[in-house]
């Protein structure tokens, strides 16, 4: 594995504060400088690294308003971060992160340790999602045959399949080879929130590296919940970052309120 990797993310208008709490989380962990940024529209952010896309499809746009999941906005923001991915991963090696996430400490040790060449995914398994459930907002692709191999079948699903989001798509055609991030490292929102006392407390331990804040219904209330659970950087929190993680698992697991509308109690971005 390379000693320098590119991190990726891909950032709108109507998730902006997800990405100042991303980008103010990486120069807590000096990862700022691999950082790149992919945008649909030209944003004043405080990286130089930025690559406006072209839309994949010609009528996107952003309203400017969090999208929900399930919805068409959302739908097509979530595949076309995947350009951002195609425009690289002959480059260099890639990680690509979503901004909805909270690293606790750098999982670039982790990576170098675990390197065999194939596409690595975090591991979103839950209540209706069976084991294993991949994840495409957290996933590691070296620079190898089997990471482009799978970028370039991946894009073409997508777009023959146009009316499902990237998470079903990626799981309805698994790359021929590829591995799972560690489930107790890198966590998703249902162990991080609700089951973090399963197996007697196996799940989420203070070794926890990094939380995708998905598993939930409606941008605010994601945003909301990991505010309450000290997981979200700013200029006040950033003093106690060091911290962050044992404030967090001080809580007591978040229950999932269903809602009255069964669609959007199904829906957990």
């Amino acid at each position: 594995m390379p000693s320098q990797i590119l991190i990726l993310t891909y950032v709108t208008r109507s998730y902006r504060h997800w990405f100042d709490h991303f980008y103010l989380n990486l120069q807590l962990l000096h990862l700022h400088t691999l950082l790149h940024v992919c945008t649909n529209a030209p944003m004043q952010l405080p990286t130089p690294n930025v690559t406006v896309l072209r839309p994949l499809l010609a009528s996107s746009s952003d309203s400017g308003t969090a999208a929900s999941f399930g919805s068409r906005a959302w739908g097509r923001i979530v595949n076309e971060k995947h350009l951002c991915v195609h425009k690289f991963y002959r480059q260099s090696d890639l990680l690509f992160l979503d901004s909805d996430v909270t690293l606790f400490r750098s999982p670039l040790p982790y990576l170098r340790r675990q390197y065999t060449g194939k596409p690595l995914f975090m591991e979103d398994s839950g209540p209706f999602r069976p084991k294993p459930t991949l994840n495409t907002g957290c996933m590691f692709l070296p620079c190898t045959r089997d990471s482009w191999a799978f970028v370039d079948g991946f894009l073409q699903h997508l777009r023959l399949e146009r009316r499902r989001n990237d998470q079903d798509v990626l799981n309805m055609h698994k790359p021929e080879h590829f591995g799972l991030l560690r489930d107790d490292l890198f966590v998703n929102g249902y162990r991080f929130y609700e089951a973090r006392n399963a197996c007697g407390g196996r799940i989420v331990r203070s070794n926890v590296m990094l939380v995708h804040h998905n598993w939930i219904a409606g941008d605010l209330r994601k945003w909301n919940r990991a505010k309450t659970f000290d997981c979200i950087l700013n200029e006040s929190s950033r003093t106690w970052f060091p911290h962050m993680l044992p404030r967090a698992l001080m809580r007591q697991p978040w229950v999932y309120r269903k809602t009255k509308n069964a669609s959007t109690a199904a829906g957990l971005l």
